[in-house]
């Protein structure tokens, strides 16, 4: 039987929301693609995840990068206290984050069938606890099957994340996420299956299956069950 493994965020929720409220509350409302800028400002934050990870860059550091420069790149110059600003709100909405409808759906099912399945995430353990508050995780799936990079000290693509699962859950593991490198890379380096949820439709090449909706996700663990 397979056991599926969820990144957490932009995978199980739309992480899209609250950098948009951010971004409008910044006073940035006539920004006209969005997702593309929210693209960006996750590919520069997880070129400097390792960094935060290994102490050469700060997470406050870090969080100012991953705003300034895709803002940058428009030709939009924020200094230090504006990109705090924009972190403060966008820590704001987290903290009142929801479920994808349609996984708040499958989480209902899979939890009421006794079926396991774990989160794991990449981030701070605070962080990264606080959105899992925010989501009910505790709800569905217990706490010893939601795994924090932060809580650990290796995160993805690294093989020993994947084999903290290992230990946990045995049969055929599959990952699905929406980080190529960490999430479907890291999966299959470590002898995984892996799907990519691909909804912002990030450039890459993939030869397994790619999902591009939170339905098609529902869809497909409920017909691999």
């Amino acid at each position: 039987m397979k056991t599926f493994i969820f990144d957490m965020d932009d995978t199980i929720y739309d992480q899209i929301i609250p950098f948009k409220k951010s971004l409008e509350d910044s006073g940035f409302r006539d920004l006209e693609d969005i997702q593309s800028l929210y693209i960006q400002s996750r590919i520069y934050s997880d070129s400097v995840f390792a960094a935060t990870q290994n102490g050469t860059m700060s997470n406050l550091d870090m969080r100012r990068y991953r705003i300034q420069k895709p803002l940058e790149d428009l030709g939009i110059i924020i200094n230090n206290e504006q990109a705090d600003y924009f972190q403060e709100r966008y820590a704001f909405y987290l903290d009142h984050l929801e479920l994808h409808p349609s996984i708040q759906d499958l989480f209902t099912i899979l939890a009421k069938r006794n079926i396991p399945f774990y989160i794991l995430t990449n981030g701070p353990s605070e962080h990264q606890w606080k959105k899992i508050k925010a989501l009910r995780l505790e709800k569905y799936l217990p706490t010893h099957r939601i795994i924090v990079s932060g809580d650990i000290g290796h995160y993805k693509p690294s093989r020993e994340i994947f084999q903290v699962i290992e230990a946990q859950q045995e049969g055929t593991l599959t990952m699905i996420g929406d980080s190529l490198p960490n999430d479907v890379i890291g999966a299959k380096n470590a002898g995984w299956e892996a799907v990519w949820f691909n909804h912002r439709r990030r450039e890459g090449t993939y030869e397994g299956l790619t999902l591009f909706s939170f339905s098609q996700i529902k869809a497909y663990v409920l017909n691999s069950i």
